[in-house]
């Protein structure tokens, strides 16, 4: 709770005077009729409130007497909540969070234009569609308040590059939660390699590396998992993984784990039989001479000359 109110806190700093924040959630996508996707929280509103729930908003307001940090929540909803489970309530995001204020949405357009009312400038995310909607619903509210003589809304610039920015940096508990999403994710692919044999499919392989990053406490893959035999390892984002595993070819495995929102990224590449032929076991060698050459080089201020020099040799 103190980490994400430290990064609210970070993040207001770098505002001029007078300015606020609008950053939406993400919400539930149907999938089918009465069915939705697996929900998956917007990174950027994660990253400053921990909150799980779908359709929620984050309102900062940097000197607001009652509470800088305002969050706008799903309404409590008996009936629902027997369908799909518990949800916080305005009560439970303050209680739970550590947020100064909240309400529940069926409030939130009274509200949202209350707490913006005399904000002259407003930070939110651009490519946000929804974002952008209130930010234009806020304007032509304080243009009709300008014969009231309230301050004029200036307009609204990206959030995104001041959160990203910040992201780019990494606590000791984001790094704790980053080792244990590659730890798990190093473990599924160590069972993808002791299960592979040819006669299996590809999709078994995945099958497999998905099991372990959930049996592990993984919400499941980071990113669509690619299992790629023989040529279509060459597809630089095959996801079909729907062909059989061939006797003396490569397979190619790019999966990662999501924990705690935060991912795992591994690619390796290795004998369906356990056993490299000469010519792969050459090749491999060279590509890991490679890779430990680089690792060894690395250290603060050489990173990008590193990329650089091996950009101008390709």
């Amino acid at each position: 709770m103190a980490e994400y109110r430290q990064r609210r806190d970070a993040l207001m700093a770098q505002l001029p005077d007078n300015a606020a924040v609008v950053l939406p959630g993400a919400g539930l996508m149907t999938r089918s009729r009465d069915s939705e996707f697996a929900f998956r929280q917007n990174s950027d509103f994660y990253y400053l409130t921990g909150i799980r729930e779908p359709d929620a908003l984050l309102v900062l307001l940097p000197g607001r007497a009652e509470g800088e940090s305002v969050v706008f929540c799903q309404d409590r909803d008996p009936t629902m909540e027997a369908w799909t489970g518990r949800r916080l309530g305005a009560e439970g995001v303050v209680a739970e969070y550590g947020i100064d204020q909240a309400f529940e949405n069926a409030v939130r357009d009274e509200r949202l234009s209350e707490l913006l009312t005399g904000r002259e400038l407003l930070y939110l995310p651009l490519d946000n569609a929804e974002a952008v909607s209130m930010a234009e619903d806020a304007l032509q509210e304080a243009q009709a308040g300008l014969r009231r003589g309230r301050p004029p809304l200036k307009g609204w610039l990206d959030v995104s590059p001041l959160i990203h920015a910040m992201r780019l940096i990494k606590s000791d508990a984001e790094i704790a939660l980053l080792r244990h999403a590659a730890l798990i994710s190093a473990h599924a692919h160590r069972r993808a390699m002791q299960v592979a044999r040819p006669g299996l499919s590809e999709f078994q392989l995945q099958a497999e590396l998905e099991h372990e990053f959930v049996w592990h406490g993984a919400s499941g893959p980071a990113y669509s998992t690619i299992v790629g035999s023989g040529a279509n390892a060459c597809v630089l984002h095959y996801i079909e993984n729907r062909a059989p595993l061939s006797d003396n070819g490569l397979v190619l495995i790019d999966a990662g784990a999501e924990f705690e929102l935060y991912a795992g990224d591994i690619t390796r590449t290795f004998p369906v039989s356990g056993r490299f032929s000469d010519a792969q076991r050459a090749l491999y060698q060279v590509v890991l001479h490679a890779q430990q050459r680089a690792v060894s080089a690395v250290s603060r201020g050489l990173l990008w000359l590193i990329y650089i020099r091996a950009w101008c040799m390709t």
